[in-house]
């Protein structure tokens, strides 16, 4: 254990010394910082692992379950949970340092910066923590972030689907501007010293003066962006035709544009080394990101969920198996699996189908579901009539009658929704004999009763009002 600690200790100086670590840290999967690697997992735990070969430094029980991403700062690393706490640990020891709880399940990633921890939850607070303590801050009502958050030293820029981009102030939690979600921002925002960029569905991304708020260009694509920006000296992103773009920061221009060779919706881009476009089913591709030109192209046996994480001369990825890889960052070539825990199953029973209230982003349709599982942050099921559920569009009204629909295996579970952090973010069930799946900001949780085994459930408090310090 000592020479653990040891072992542990010059990792985290080094990355401290030699700045693997950042001042102001979005929540990862996994995160490359303090030297090491730190991801979530299924099985409760947060896990630190060797950079280099993958080994377990090691492993503390949250007591509960926990969302994968990881932020730190000032030494201490903090994750969420979908019960509404925050925790936080000693990023050398992994000792427990405190646990938090707000009103709801809370939109991971956290962010951490200066001593404060930032979030939002399912319930439409923002809230900001003491990092030394978990006390809270101050919490600003009725701001129901959604997309995700970027962060300065001067502002939050928190995207909503029903609000539009907001800039607040991180030391007291008021509102500096908005900018209302007339073009329908769908990501979260990207941010540059003179820039904040964000994606909308009519197929643009636009860019807004960070101290203003007010808007300095509009992309004019030719397709519609389907990843969220990411800047690193020039924006980048992936379209729905399958290419990756780079625009020029300043007046929105394209430099240039090229194909990727699979559908992508995670970017990642440094300021040190290639633009990295990662798949759902594992694909991975790098590319200069001054000319576009294809460096190399690499793959995992894993559903990938989350972008990818350079660091230490290397590429992390996360698959939903809870494994970790590792390739390196010049050639794309394997470094080394490793796993991060096993996961639990959740299994309803009996299956309650549901009927679809207010689902976003997607809803599926079926007359007969033969089972329910969650399992690494993926609702999956099964047919018993081996009919697929047709997916119903926000332009359609499909339905598992439709001559569209397609044989399958029953023997095969079926991802249809990602990125949830537990069963209490979906619609409650009735005994209808449809099935929709999907987000839902102010809908009760499923009871304790209706899991196998024993999962996370939160309160639903309404709440309104501006910042306060309560």
């Amino acid at each position: 254990m000592k020479m653990k600690l040891l072992c542990c200790a010059v990792l985290l100086l080094l990355g401290l010394l030699f700045g693997a670590s950042s001042q102001a840290d979005i929540g990862e999967c996994p995160l490359s910082a303090n030297g090491l690697i730190y991801v979530g997992s299924g099985d409760n735990n947060l896990y630190a692992m060797d950079p280099n070969s993958g080994n377990q430094i090691w492993a503390v029980s949250a007591g509960e379950q926990i969302d994968p991403f990881v932020a730190s700062d000032g030494g201490k690393l903090y994750l969420s949970a979908p019960s509404g706490n925050v925790h936080a640990f000693d990023a050398l020891t992994g000792n427990s340092l405190w646990v938090a709880t707000v009103s709801a399940a809370i939109n991971p990633p956290l962010i951490a910066q200066n001593g404060s921890v930032y979030l939002s939850t399912l319930d439409g607070n923002l809230y900001a923590l003491d990092g030394a303590s978990g006390t809270q801050l101050w919490v600003l009502n009725s701001v129901f972030v959604d997309l995700g958050m970027a962060i300065g030293q001067s502002a939050i820029y928190a995207a909503s689907s029903v609000g539009g981009l907001y800039a607040i102030d991180p030391a007291s939690g008021n509102q500096i501007w908005n900018q209302p979600n007339q073009a329908s921002f769908n990501s979260s925002p990207a941010l540059a010293a003179n820039v904040v960029c964000i994606g909308a569905n009519d197929g643009n991304l636009y860019a807004f003066d960070p101290p203003t708020g007010n808007q300095l260009w509009v992309s004019g694509l030719q397709y519609t962006p389907v990843s969220p920006p990411s800047i690193a000296g020039a924006v980048y992103f992936t379209t729905a035709d399958n290419n990756l773009d780079a625009l020029d920061l300043t007046s929105g221009n394209l430099l240039w544009s090229v194909p990727i060779g699979f559908s992508s919706t995670m970017l990642t881009a440094s300021q040190s080394g290639p633009v990295l476009a990662v798949s759902n089913d594992g694909q991975l591709a790098a590319f200069d990101p001054s000319t576009g030109a294809q460096s190399w192209s690499a793959s995992v046996s894993a559903e990938v969920n989350f972008p990818p994480v350079p660091g230490n001369g290397a590429v992390y990825l996360y698959g939903l198996e809870q494994t970790v890889f590792a390739v390196d960052a010049a050639s794309g070539n394997e470094l080394w699996t490793a796993s991060a825990g096993t996961p639990p199953v959740y299994t309803i029973q009996p299956i309650n189908v549901i009927s679809p209230i207010n689902v976003l982003p997607l809803d599926f349709v079926s007359p007969a579901i033969s089972s329910i599982s969650y399992r690494a942050n993926v609702l999956k099921y099964s047919t018993t009539d081996n009919v697929y559920p047709q997916k119903a569009s926000p332009s359609s009204d499909k339905t598992a009658g439709d001559a569209a629909s397609t044989a399958v295996d029953t023997s095969t579970a079926y991802p249809v929704f990602s990125g949830a952090s537990n069963f209490s973010n979906l619609v409650q069930p009735n005994l209808s004999n449809d099935m929709g799946v999907g987000t839902s900001d102010l809908l009760p949780a499923w009871p304790d009763s209706s899991l196998s085994s024993s999962g996370a459930t939160d309160s639903d408090p309404a709440s309104s009002g501006s910042a306060s310090n309560n």
